[in-house]
């Protein structure tokens, strides 16, 4: 919700140069944790001297990394051919602190299994972050809004952790202590690093070479194509480490529900999708506003993209789930190279270059992992193949029954209604889908229902509330 209204608030270029400032400072933030709150969930015996030295320790850290960037800003902003950035830089500096002061009691309620506290901090966070930010665009302070909105989600995050982890950091502290837990994070830290860039140099190659409204408006249809592809694929994916993990030794079980995994992520994503990329010219400025009309093609273009990290998502969980770990940094490492040589090449050639150059990216980083993954789960790519050729089709018929409404519509009094079009067409697909699914896959509700169970298991957990249920619902409203 609250980037709907900002969206229509804020310009594309007020979203670049928040997107470029959050580049820099996501980039240093890879430095600040060094994994402490991932060695501390997974050291069995752990004292309270750990807690206090890791605290310690990352406090010392975050407020170095606070000097560091605030003495730095200047330069990166230089670097970044955008000294706009400058400002927002020297005010973002603050978050290093605030998340270094939250990343051992986040590690306590994680250790704990406090998921439910940790939800609401993000919830109130998310809350706050509306709320600052939503009245300060009113006002006209733009990009700034951005700005005092993270900081405040932030800042609000940091205190409740703190709160509900109900630890306070004593005076204690023992260099050997860190030491024994930086060896582990260290390693995480390493993946981290490549991961992120092989994931993000784009927005530094838009933001230096085509300006902040070019990054902008790739910025926001990442975003879009994000929202649906963290519903499918992060939501389930939950589920799926641990439940490879369990069927690790059994390797027909592991291929099979690897495969039908596949199969069902295929089915929605290449729905969901296709239906969203063919009504964008319809959608994007009735709910964003008439500015960013120039989104929709590179919304249709990212869109494959999207397609292709939502059904990859199983891929990684195959080798981590049989403790092949090794590979995922190899991956990293390899596609922060071709990272680095795409984007430095296709940004030469405008926005519209660098989405599909974020499309090929995604191919053979798909394909990397495919090529990984198949000898983790004995599957071939022509067994991959065969699975999507039912889900492909599927795309076959939102593309008949979209374009042949879209073209009734236009003959009637509704073609100057885009949103009530876009509710006729989308109910229309939803039963079209339903009808393919009866056809073409015999027995579905019996294959789809175990998913759905487990879906609604992560999502809600185990005796689950109302006031859970209201938690998620009022999280996903606010992101």
């Amino acid at each position: 919700v609250s980037f709907v209204i900002l969206g229509r608030l804020l310009q594309p270029a007020d979203f670049g140069l928040m997107a470029l400032a959050i580049f820099f400072v996501q980039f240093i933030r890879l430095f600040q944790e060094m994994g402490f709150g991932q060695a501390l969930v997974q050291k069995k015996q752990i004292a309270s001297l750990d807690f206090n030295s890791a605290f310690w320790f990352t406090s010392g850290v975050g407020f170095s990394l606070f000097i560091i960037l605030e003495i730095g800003a200047p330069w990166i902003a230089n670097f970044s051919h955008n000294p706009s950035i400058e400002p927002l830089l020297h005010l973002l500096a603050v978050i290093f602190i605030l998340d270094s002061l939250r990343v051992v009691p986040n590690a306590v309620l994680t250790k704990e299994f406090s998921f439910k506290y940790i939800t609401l901090a993000n919830v109130i966070g998310a809350l706050a972050y509306a709320l600052v930010a939503i009245p300060l665009a009113l006002k006209g302070q733009r990009v700034f809004s951005l700005v005092w909105g993270f900081i405040s989600s932030s800042f609000f995050i940091t205190i409740l952790i703190f709160i509900f982890s109900k630890w306070r950091p004593g005076f204690a502290y023992s260099w050997n202590n860190c030491r024994q837990l930086m060896r582990f994070g260290l390693n995480l830290t390493g993946a981290a690093f490549f991961n992120y860039l092989a994931n993000n140099l784009e927005r530094f190659f838009l933001g230096r070479y085509l300006g902040s409204t070019a990054l902008g408006i790739y910025h926001f249809c990442a975003r879009l194509i994000n929202l649906p592809r963290i519903m499918i694929s992060q939501n389930i994916g939950k589920v799926i480490l641990p439940a490879f993990s369990l069927v690790q030794d059994n390797p027909v079980k592991l291929k099979q529900g690897y495969l039908s995994l596949f199969k069902s992520l295929s089915y929605l994503s290449f729905f969901l999708m296709s239906f969203l990329a063919l009504t964008a010219d319809l959608w994007i400025p009735g709910i964003f506003g008439q500015k960013w009309i120039p989104a929709v093609w590179p919304f249709r273009i990212l869109i494959f993209s999207g397609l292709l990290s939502t059904i990859g998502s199983p891929l990684g969980n195959t080798y981590l789930a049989k403790g092949k770990s090794h590979i995922s940094l190899l991956i990293n490492i390899i596609m922060s190279v071709v990272a680095v040589l795409i984007y430095s090449l296709f940004t030469q050639w405008g926005l519209m270059a660098v989405c599909w150059g974020a499309v090929i990216y995604r191919i053979i980083n798909f394909g990397l992992n495919l090529r990984f993954s198949a000898g983790v789960v004995k599957a071939g790519v022509r067994e991959h193949l065969v699975v999507l050729a039912k889900p492909f089709l599927g795309i076959g018929e939102v593309v008949v029954l979209t374009v042949t409404l879209r073209l009734l519509l236009k003959l009637t009094f509704l073609d100057n209604w885009p949103l009530i079009n876009l509710i006729i067409i989308f109910l229309a697909n939803l039963v079209g889908g339903w009808i393919f699914f009866k056809i073409v896959e015999k027995g579905v509700e019996e294959k789809i229902k175990p998913i759905l169970k487990a879906f609604g298991r992560v999502c809600l957990g185990p005796r689950t509330k109302r006031s859970k249920i209201v938690i998620n619902f009022i999280s996903l409203l606010c992101h």
